[in-house]
């Protein structure tokens, strides 16, 4: 049996992972991560490797050591033709991880993962659904300041003043990073000012967006760990 080679899917030469395919590599096998060939490629946006696999019928769910789909990967990588194939072919779009977090969650932290959001939210994707700490896809909106994605999960039944286990609203912890933008989004549709206790070290540029709205304070967030693994 010939072993399978990371490298190949990762970089995406399809004549050579179908060769090796061909001699016996193993579509299954995982690295010591839990990495599977699907991981390697949907990583790189490597798309003709993906159907490939995807044709031979590997396990379109299968996790890493943290609970981590092929999915997830791609919509962390901003990889949305990765993500819309794994879709077409039945990849759960609402997977959590271990510890809770889904691709949606991973779409809304990711630096390019804006039209994999969309993907997602658009497939039936649960735009409240919350990891073990109780944070929405919303919470991580405000943790990355992704105003557009935020506007995106409010359209679609976003809850606004969801609270995680530490009792922040995403409002909470927009204010705590200082986005300007996502604070003014998440107050003119409606978040609970009730909720907002006094904080001092606030950047003075986010007291005063507050204090436009009428808000003389935000509250003294405990974020904890923000780790999407």
């Amino acid at each position: 049996m010939v072993p399978s080679s990371p490298s190949a899917f990762l970089q995406g030469h399809l004549e050579v992972v179908a060769l090796l395919i061909s001699h016996g590599a193993e579509v299954t096998s995982k690295d010591k991560k839990g990495y599977t060939p699907l991981h390697a490629a949907a990583s790189n946006g490597q798309i003709s490797v993906v159907k490939h696999l995807l044709n031979l019928g590997v396990e379109i769910d299968e996790m890493n050591i943290y609970g981590n789909t092929a999915l997830h990967i791609a919509c962390y990588n901003g990889q949305d033709a990765v993500a819309s194939e794994l879709i077409d072919y039945g990849a759960n779009v609402n997977q959590p991880n271990n510890n809770g977090f889904t691709p949606l969650h991973f779409a809304a932290a990711s630096t390019h993962g804006a039209l994999c959001l969309e993907l997602l939210v658009n497939n039936g994707a649960d735009v409240n659904i919350q990891s073990t700490d109780g944070k929405s896809p919303l919470h991580i909106t405000a943790v990355h300041g992704r105003f557009t994605r935020s506007q995106t999960l409010i359209q679609n039944g976003g809850e606004i003043d969801c609270v995680d286990k530490d009792g922040n609203t995403p409002l909470h912890v927009a204010a705590r990073y200082g986005h300007e933008l996502l604070i003014n989004t998440l107050i003119t549709n409606g978040a609970d000012s009730a909720r907002l206790l006094p904080v001092a070290e606030l950047p003075s540029e986010v007291r005063r967006r507050l204090e436009d709205f009428g808000q003389t304070s935000v509250t003294g967030v405990k974020l904890g760990a923000w780790d999407l693994e």
